[in-house]
């Protein structure tokens, strides 16, 4: 199981997405939605959460796109219930692509939110701005470091073998007399 499906055994994405379903889940009890477009929307957002450790890549972008597309058809969607799992969407996008992308999604955020659609007048946008920035940052991070550590490991067992190869391949010193 485990080397047929190693995003699922990563244990920090793993944990970030239990944390995340979970926050979700006390969002959806403590305010219900109301009618039934909002429980199918919150079913399509929590079944594209459990199933994002197996399919990394198209479950970030499928939770970008029923977050974006919830307000068309239940007001529930609007009050925030998606932050959480739009965060772990960006952060995973952030971890699993380049930096380019990174700064393609920072750059629609930005537009989105100061152009297209504008917070309300309670919601500060560089907060928002912020706390998404942060969130691609980290998931650049954790990208950059678990390269760095695979690339140590890589020259680590290199060097090893090497060593044992010199070892095993040594020409014999001469007896001498003194």
């Amino acid at each position: 199981m485990r080397t047929q499906h190693p995003n699922l055994w990563h244990p920090i994405r793993f944990a970030i997405m239990l944390i995340v379903l979970a926050w979700t889940i006390y969002g959806v009890c403590y305010e219900p939605p109301t009618d039934i477009f909002g429980v199918i929307w919150v079913a399509m957002l929590v079944t594209a959460l459990v199933l994002s450790p197996l399919f990394l890549k198209s479950t970030s972008v499928a939770i970008l796109v029923i977050a974006s597309i919830g307000d068309l058809f239940t007001p529930y969607a609007h009050l925030g219930n998606s932050l959480p799992a739009q965060l772990y969407a960006y952060g995973m996008l952030a971890y699993s692509t380049n930096a380019i992308i990174v700064a393609t999604l920072l750059t629609y955020y930005v537009v989105n939110i100061l152009l297209i659609d504008p917070p309300d007048p309670n919601t500060n946008p560089v907060a928002m701005v912020s706390m998404y920035a942060m969130v691609l940052l980290l998931g650049r991070t954790l990208s950059w470091s678990e390269k760095t550590t695979q690339k140590a490991s890589k020259r680590r067992r290199t060097r090893i073998v090497c060593r044992n190869w010199k070892a095993a391949h040594a020409l014999p010193m001469p007896f001498t007399m003194r």
